[in-house]
């Protein structure tokens, strides 16, 4: 429904809030074991004074993994265990190799668990099918075709079909159209201010407007931001530095508390004004 929509979902963050701690943790509580346990790296801690629970980034600033449990509920917190969460990947690995395990050496998987090494664009067009469309220039110029827009998505620069480099600085949905860019600063590709909807948040609201850092892809270090609630009650955040390649669809994540080390709010990023029902 996101793809068809012209947005490009988080599917790692929908996995893990409905799927592994959701159907699985119910299943695993039907079977009267207590809590699971994953391989995510991660903390949580917990306020005995009034049992809530924190989701904290992991030790290892490279495979940190707070990111993909944003969604995460208070209930789920406390039925999960994050063993790996005070290691580095590459202590993980020693301890893999000191204990005779196989897979110690295994790289790191790139594709969607319950999917497996299929490419997304084939998923997609094996559950959804194609619609030829036309990839157009920034000035409206017909350069190629598509087997449909929704296969796309903002900042894309490999797969396009053109014999020059050049970028998706936006996908017409409703035109079935594609429009590209040559130039990779391109000002379509930034974005400083970002809306929301299905906000979700861990703990309660802070009061606004404050400052905090926030992540708006996996692979990122936390970028410096305010948030602000306007006139209308929906939530603007907006970064200090442009942020490139930002789909609508992507999940932002806000940090704050100790060193920012804490996952406070996250949202589904979007162009447009939504009103806060959370």
């Amino acid at each position: 429904d996101g793809y068809l929509s012209g947005v490009t979902p988080n599917p790692d963050i929908l996995c893990n809030s409905e799927i592994k701690f959701k159907l699985f943790l119910d299943e695993a509580l039907t079977l009267w074991y207590d809590m699971i346990a994953t391989g995510h790296y991660a903390k949580i801690t917990t306020t005995q004074t009034n049992w809530t629970f924190r989701l904290l980034r992991g030790a290892d600033e490279l495979k940190d993994q707070s990111y993909f449990l944003a969604w995460l509920n208070q209930y789920q917190l406390s039925k999960a265990l994050f063993p790996l969460g005070d290691l580095t990947k590459t202590e993980v690995r020693t301890i893999a190799h000191r204990s005779g395990l196989p897979n110690a050496d295994r790289k790191d998987s790139q594709w969607l668990c319950f999917v497996g090494n299929v490419p997304m664009s084939k998923l997609l067009q094996e559950k959804i099918g194609t619609k030829s469309g036309d990839i157009v220039s920034t000035d409206g110029k017909v350069l190629w075709t598509h087997s449909w827009a929704y296969q796309y998505t903002i900042g894309q620069r490999k797969g396009i079909g053109l014999h020059v480099q050049c970028y998706v600085v936006d996908i017409d949905i409703i035109r079935n159209r594609v429009v590209v860019s040559t130039d990779e600063q391109d000002a379509l590709l930034y974005r400083t201010v970002f809306h929301w909807r299905n906000p979700h948040r861990i703990l309660s609201e802070p009061t606004m407007p404050f400052r905090s850092m926030c992540k708006i892809r996996y692979r990122q270090w936390l970028q410096p931001c305010t948030v602000t609630k306007t006139a209308n009650w929906s939530i603007t955040v907006t970064t200090d530095e442009p942020q490139k390649w930002v789909p609508n669809g992507q999940i932002c994540v806000l940090y704050g508390g100790s060193n920012n080390q804490e996952v406070l709010w996250s949202w589904e990023i979007t162009s447009e004004d939504c009103i806060d029902h959370d």
